[in-house]
């Protein structure tokens, strides 16, 4: 996943997060408010239309009451005159100009009366389905006491609410029918989308209300949704008179009740909360599609920033892959002053840094490889100072073997070997430090030794003809020179002078011993110094190791140094007599290889030794 794709991500999860977050947030607490304001008015419209409901009741009571009252007066003036009276307080026109039914004419007035115990219609009323249930209504009226309101059932045209009311004395009663789908029209608001509504009578059938098509019906086929057991406690608190409210979790209903006053009715309101939350989940469903639409073109607005953005970092990141394959001369151009010019200059300044690195180490290389070149020479010109193998004394009187291991390509170790009158003189030398330097004196002090072991007849005489020799030309050496110089005679006896040099180790049948220490200091040091010489016996078949202190103070694996009588254990270990050649090269990698650091000083190991008297020369 590249920078770019990163970045956007890093800015449009946490903002896509934030829309639907808000959007469900909105959306809830759109769903709490219209809930809540839904509760509130469908409260009121219970209320309102309860009282609606009881102000035509009582509009129809006040009428019934007023007609009764004047015939009262009319039949004590003139009872001839009471059915003509009646006819006329019949029509809706006559009682309008009273003041007793308003101009919308919401009820048809149908007047009966009983005189003489012998019902008689008056007028017809406006449902003519009407007027077969009068009669048992009004035979009940002239009887005895009856319900205020009743409502007769299985008319054609509806069930239409009869109001009964009477003259004890004049026998006299008044009928008036109410068209229930014209209250139900005028009680009803206007909006087509009006929560239903329905006046529910005693014995629990829809009297009217709204939709017109449940007039008739018992109020529990309407919602057969409610469970039985709440449907009974709405009923009966709708028979105890009171008003109520209930919300139903399944199904979702609010139920609100409430009497009709003046009559034995009680007006119901359900309303199902899906027809409340579907416009509000298809506003939350809008707000959705809305705050998609924002993501994605906050989502490009973000990718196209994020390129913006990213460019310099991504121009950094090409600019040090083409640095990493080899291109020194790549720069960046980074017009901004920000942190990511700080970093381009700082790039910049980094691969000039880098390529005037690169080119002073190429000619630091070159002239590496010149030095090596020349040291190489140097080395092959000092391997060329010292006698090969094959070229060593190997006679009656002795046989030398030695070898060499510079501790660095020029060494300050040398060694020589050679036979004059019938003995063999040997050299071990050690110039102090190592490198060129100490080659380059090793070479001079090589040099002159050839010289002087012609005329000198003992190994004193020898080292102090070489100590004048190197210091002729008065000039203070910075550097000085230990050496053993030896002479073998036919008969065994070794003399020898040693300058400063570690003591020998003889190596008999015995085992091995520590002999032949120094006869003075180390050469080069001042003029005018002299050298003792020294004598000691070998018999057939001893040996001398004469050895530089690079053998001597190797240091092993925990840092401690070797020193002489270890070096002794190691010669009696290696230098058994079998194959001297290849004893010799295998003491001298041990020695090597048990110094973990690296070979610190020049090794150089000379091991002379006297055959036996029986073994051919």
């Amino acid at each position: 996943m590249n920078l770019r794709t990163k970045f956007a991500l890093s800015m449009a999860i946490p903002l896509a997060v934030v829309y639907v977050i808000l959007n469900t947030m909105e959306g809830m607490e759109l769903a709490r408010t219209t809930l809540n304001e839904e509760r509130k008015r469908a409260q009121l419209v219970v209320r309102l239309q309860s009282d609606e409901v009881s102000a035509h009741v009582r509009m129809a009571t006040l009428r019934a009451h007023g007609i009764l009252a004047m015939t009262s007066a009319v039949q004590q003036v003139d009872p001839a005159r009471l059915k003509t009276y009646l006819r006329a307080a019949a029509t809706p026109q006559w009682i309008a100009g009273i003041g007793l039914l308003d101009t919308r004419n919401t009820m048809n007035t149908t007047i009966v009366t009983g005189l003489d115990g012998a019902p008689a219609v008056v007028s017809s009323p406006g449902d003519n389905t009407v007027a077969a249930h009068l009669d048992t209504l009004l035979q009940h009226a002239l009887t005895g006491p009856v319900d205020t309101w009743l409502t007769p059932k299985d008319t054609d045209g509806g069930i239409t609410p009869i109001f009964i009311t009477h003259a004890d004395h004049e026998q006299v009663a008044v009928a008036i029918a109410v068209d229930a789908r014209l209250l139900t029209a005028h009680v009803a608001t206007e909006d087509e989308h009006a929560d239903p509504w329905v006046v529910v009578n005693a014995g629990g059938d829809v009297v009217f209300g709204h939709p017109v098509d449940a007039i008739g019906r018992p109020v529990g086929e309407l919602y057969r949704d409610v469970p039985v057991d709440e449907m009974t406690r709405i009923r009966a608190d709708m028979d105890a008179n009171q008003a109520g409210w209930l919300e139903l979790d399944e199904p979702h209903y609010w139920v609100g009740w409430a009497p009709v006053q003046g009559s034995p009715w009680r007006l119901l309101l359900p309303i199902d909360m899906g027809m409340i939350l579907t416009p509000v989940w298809s506003a939350v469903r809008n707000a959705a599609i809305i705050a998609a639409v924002g993501i994605v073109v906050n989502l490009l607005v973000i990718v196209l920033l994020a390129g913006v953005f990213t460019k310099p970092i991504r121009t950094l990141a090409a600019a040090f892959t083409r640095v990493r394959e080899g291109a020194l001369d790549t720069r960046v151009e980074v017009q901004s002053r920000d942190e990511l010019g700080h970093l381009a200059d700082g790039f910049n300044a980094m691969t000039a840094q880098l390529t005037d690195l690169i080119d002073e180490k190429s000619r630091a290389q070159v002239e590496q490889a010149a030095v090596e070149r020349e040291l190489a020479i140097a080395h092959e010109m000092q391997a060329s100072l010292l006698p090969p193998s094959d070229q060593l004394p190997n006679c009656a009187t002795g046989r030398v073997l030695a070898l060499t291991q510079p501790a660095k390509q020029v060494g300050g170790d040398f060694f020589d070997a050679w036979e004059r009158d019938g003995s063999v003189w040997f050299t071990v030398a050690d110039v102090s430090g190592k490198g060129v330097g100490a080659g380059l004196f090793m070479a001079v002090a090589s040099t002159i030794l050839h010289g002087v072991r012609k005329h000198a007849d003992n190994p004193g005489t020898a080292l102090n003809m070489l100590n004048d020799r190197l210091l002729e030309d008065g000039t203070d050496r910075p550097v000085f020179l230990t050496m053993f110089l030896g002479r073998l005679d036919p008969d065994g006896r070794l003399t020898f002078a040693s300058a400063g040099h570690p003591p020998v180790i003889r190596i008999g049948s015995e085992g091995v011993a520590i002999d032949a220490g120094a006869t003075g200091p180390p050469l080069a040091m001042a003029r005018d110094m002299t050298w003792t010489t020294e004598t000691l016996h070998l018999e057939p078949g001893e040996r001398v190791l004469v050895y530089s202190d690079g053998a001597s103070e190797a240091h092993d694996i925990n840092g401690d140094m070797l020193d002489t009588e270890g070096l002794a254990t190691m010669v009696l270990d290696y230098l058994k007599g079998d194959a001297p050649d290849a004893e010799l090269y295998a003491l001298a990698t041990a020695l090597t290889d048990m110094q973990p650091e690296g070979q610190f000083d020049d090794i150089t190991l000379l091991c002379l030794h006297r055959p036996q008297s029986d073994s051919p020369a």
